[in-house]
Protein backbone atom coordinates (compact mmCIF):
# COMPACT_ATOMS: atom_id res chain seq x y z
CA UNK A 1 0.00 0.00 0.00
CA UNK A 2 1.29 3.46 -0.82
CA UNK A 3 -0.09 6.97 -0.49
CA UNK A 4 0.12 9.42 -3.35
CA UNK A 5 0.78 13.13 -3.04
CA UNK A 6 -1.70 15.15 -0.98
CA UNK A 7 -4.30 17.05 -2.95
CA UNK A 8 -6.34 19.96 -1.62
CA UNK A 9 -9.10 17.90 -0.01
CA UNK A 10 -8.01 14.28 -0.38
CA UNK A 11 -5.13 11.84 -0.84
CA UNK A 12 -4.73 8.95 -3.29
CA UNK A 13 -4.00 5.41 -2.14
CA UNK A 14 -2.72 2.45 -4.17
CA UNK A 15 -3.11 -1.07 -2.80
CA UNK A 16 -1.26 -3.96 -4.44
CA UNK A 17 -1.97 -7.64 -3.90
CA UNK A 18 -0.75 -11.19 -4.27
CA UNK A 19 -3.89 -11.63 -6.36
CA UNK A 20 -2.15 -9.69 -9.16
CA UNK A 21 -3.96 -6.36 -8.97
CA UNK A 22 -3.51 -2.72 -8.03
CA UNK A 23 -6.53 -0.82 -6.74
CA UNK A 24 -6.59 2.96 -6.59
CA UNK A 25 -8.67 4.85 -4.05
CA UNK A 26 -9.25 8.45 -3.05
CA UNK A 27 -9.38 9.13 0.70
CA UNK A 28 -11.16 12.40 1.46
CA UNK A 29 -10.46 14.73 4.38
CA UNK A 30 -13.64 13.50 6.08
CA UNK A 31 -12.28 9.89 5.82
CA UNK A 32 -14.52 8.65 3.03
CA UNK A 33 -12.85 6.10 0.76
CA UNK A 34 -13.81 6.29 -2.92
CA UNK A 35 -12.83 3.51 -5.33
CA UNK A 36 -11.24 5.01 -8.46
CA UNK A 37 -9.71 2.28 -10.65
CA UNK A 38 -8.14 -1.17 -10.81
CA UNK A 39 -5.44 -2.75 -12.96
CA UNK A 40 -4.76 -6.47 -13.09
CA UNK A 41 -1.59 -8.34 -13.99
CA UNK A 42 -0.68 -11.99 -14.51
CA UNK A 43 1.62 -12.18 -11.45
CA UNK A 44 1.48 -10.90 -7.85
CA UNK A 45 2.30 -7.24 -7.33
CA UNK A 46 4.69 -6.80 -4.42
CA UNK A 47 5.00 -3.04 -4.07
CA UNK A 48 3.71 0.25 -5.46
CA UNK A 49 4.92 3.84 -5.36
CA UNK A 50 3.60 7.06 -6.87
CA UNK A 51 5.11 9.57 -9.25
CA UNK A 52 5.58 12.98 -7.67
CA UNK A 53 2.65 14.48 -9.60
CA UNK A 54 0.28 11.62 -8.62
CA UNK A 55 -0.54 10.73 -12.23
CA UNK A 56 1.36 7.43 -12.40
CA UNK A 57 1.89 4.37 -10.21
CA UNK A 58 5.05 2.29 -10.43
CA UNK A 59 4.88 -1.36 -9.39
CA UNK A 60 7.21 -4.29 -8.68
CA UNK A 61 5.69 -7.47 -10.07
CA UNK A 62 6.22 -11.19 -9.71
CA UNK A 63 7.33 -11.53 -13.34
CA UNK A 64 10.51 -9.56 -12.44
CA UNK A 65 9.36 -6.41 -14.24
CA UNK A 66 8.94 -2.92 -12.89
CA UNK A 67 5.78 -1.51 -14.46
CA UNK A 68 4.19 1.89 -14.93
CA UNK A 69 0.45 2.54 -14.79
CA UNK A 70 -0.46 5.92 -16.26
CA UNK A 71 -3.77 6.78 -14.62
CA UNK A 72 -4.82 9.33 -17.24
CA UNK A 73 -4.30 7.12 -20.30
CA UNK A 74 -4.82 3.80 -18.45
CA UNK A 75 -1.63 2.47 -20.09
CA UNK A 76 0.17 -0.27 -18.11
CA UNK A 77 3.63 -1.01 -19.46
CA UNK A 78 6.90 -2.69 -18.52
CA UNK A 79 9.61 -0.13 -17.79
CA UNK A 80 12.48 -2.30 -16.50
CA UNK A 81 13.52 -5.91 -16.09
CA UNK A 82 14.50 -6.51 -12.48
CA UNK A 83 16.87 -9.19 -11.29
CA UNK A 84 15.93 -10.33 -7.82
CA UNK A 85 18.41 -12.47 -5.93
CA UNK A 86 17.52 -13.94 -2.55
CA UNK A 87 20.20 -15.53 -0.41
CA UNK A 88 19.28 -17.59 2.63
CA UNK A 89 21.99 -18.38 5.14
CA UNK A 90 21.65 -21.46 7.34
CA UNK A 91 23.43 -21.54 10.66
Amino acid sequence: MSFGPNMATSVLLAASSWEASISCYEVTSDRNVIYKAKKTDTQPIFHTCWSLDGKQIYSACGDNFAKLWDLQSDQYVNVAKVLIICIFLAR
